[in-house]
């Protein structure tokens, strides 16, 4: 009897292994809810550890999660007039959420609008018997560490490290906010046109150098490792960066027309274009141009799944394995704007920023440098400052970088 019972238990023992195994990773629901006497469609769907919620065909919202639950909205708090339509969605397993306004073609967070509608205002006031707390969403900016210039605020997130760029070289600041410099180039350089943060690494030209240089220096931020990445042919410094593909840097020599692919693995440098074979440009997909077409203007890579329609009306567009962000230039500030890989019709508003070339992604973080900051946005939280840096302030020209560890 005993030898039976302990063969029916490994038998469902492995039947519950093979269920857990094979159960559906990803799946899609529809349900009702009704709040106030207001009945809401929902349509929830999880994929790639993300949650797609859409109410009523208007409201898109995206969740990142480990952890998969179903039915995670449990009540929706409406309003609406003249020019908005607002929902807050409330849910014991869903995160804090900013209250979402409906303006025209585009989705804006509370704390993007706040103060442009006095009724709007008194709703999110109304808000707070049911959860809604301004103050999340609100920078509390206080001071933790100031050294060398630089001033860190409480708004480290636990695994991002930042790099720095310096006249010489990089400052890395770790998650315990720990500085390190790392010194490269004997002279300072004001104007480094040839350099990239990519993944965990920082990729430079060889500043030492006057015209010409054969060599790229390649620092690891997390560990501060040096080492380089030699090419066989000169490359002349009036060069610039295209973008990246498959972690591969595209440089575009302008003295020498030719065109290099930079590979940060292998430590190879590769000529993949010239006046006679043309240059390789990526708009979602490649496609090869003139060197007369390269040479005419500055031309950066494009990746991303939004239509041509959609793309055409942005001065520039970025994708990451979650979001394209794109950017619309109005008067001195460039808005903005996020679309969801799996969802590219609908927009989010997140900020207008000066400059669309001095930003990261991070997950679900994005990160830009205002001034003399560095700031980022998140869903669940709004607008940070990380840091500031006083040698921002003279040279808007030194970038940053941001790896997850």
């Amino acid at each position: 009897m005993k030898r039976k019972l302990r063969i029916l238990f490994i038998v469902l023992c492995m039947l519950f292994f093979m269920l857990y195994i094979l159960r559906p990773k990803n799946y899609q629901t529809n349900y009702t809810i009704t709040t106030k006497n207001q009945k809401f469609h929902v349509k929830e769907s999880y994929q790639k550890e993300q949650y797609l919620l859409e109410v009523d065909h208007t409201f898109f919202v995206t969740v990142s999660s480990k952890k998969k639950k179903h039915n995670l909205i449990e009540a929706i708090y409406y309003y609406e007039n003249d020019q908005y339509q607002c929902m807050y969605l409330v849910g014991k397993n869903l995160p804090n959420i900013d209250l979402l306004c409906h303006h025209k073609d585009t989705l804006y967070p509370y704390q993007a609008i706040k103060g442009n509608d006095s009724e709007i205002d008194a709703f999110v006031k109304s808000l707070e018997q049911y959860g809604y707390h301004q103050e999340q969403f609100e920078d509390q900016q206080k001071v933790v560490k100031t050294s060398n210039g630089i001033t860190i605020y409480n708004n480290s997130v636990s695994n991002h490290i930042i790099g720095l760029e310096t006249y010489k070289g990089i400052i890395t600041i770790n998650q315990k906010n720990v500085l390190k410099e790392k010194n490269i180039f004997k002279n300072d350089q004001y104007q480094k046109e040839i350099e990239q943060f990519n993944q965990s690494y920082y990729v430079v030209a060889d500043y030492n150098q006057s015209y010409e240089f054969h060599e790229f220096y390649v620092i690891n931020i997390e560990t501060g490792k040096e080492s380089k990445i030699v090419s066989n042919q000169a490359i002349s410094l009036d060069s610039y960066i295209q973008g990246i593909v498959d972690n591969q840097i595209y440089l575009f020599d302008r003295n020498y027309k030719k065109q290099y692919k930079i590979d940060i693995k292998k430590r190879k440098v590769q000529q993949v274009g010239d006046t006679d074979s043309g240059v390789q440009v990526y708009l979602n997909g490649w496609k090869n141009i003139t060197m007369y077409q390269a040479l005419k203007e500055e031309i950066y890579f494009i990746q991303s799944p939004l239509e041509e329609s959609i793309l055409k009306q942005y001065d520039y567009c970025d994708s990451t394995e979650l979001y394209t962000y794109c950017y619309q230039k109005i008067d001195t500030q460039y808005q903005v704007y996020r679309y969801d890989n799996q969802m590219p019709k609908v927009r989010y508003y997140i900020t207008s920023i000066p400059d669309w070339k001095q930003v990261a992604y991070i997950e679900d973080y994005f990160y830009w440098k205002e001034n003399d900051k560095i700031y980022y946005y998140q869903d669940n939280i709004g607008i940070r400052v990380k840091l500031s840096n006083s040698e921002f302030t003279f040279n808007s020209k030194l970038k940053f970088g941001v790896y997850a560890k």
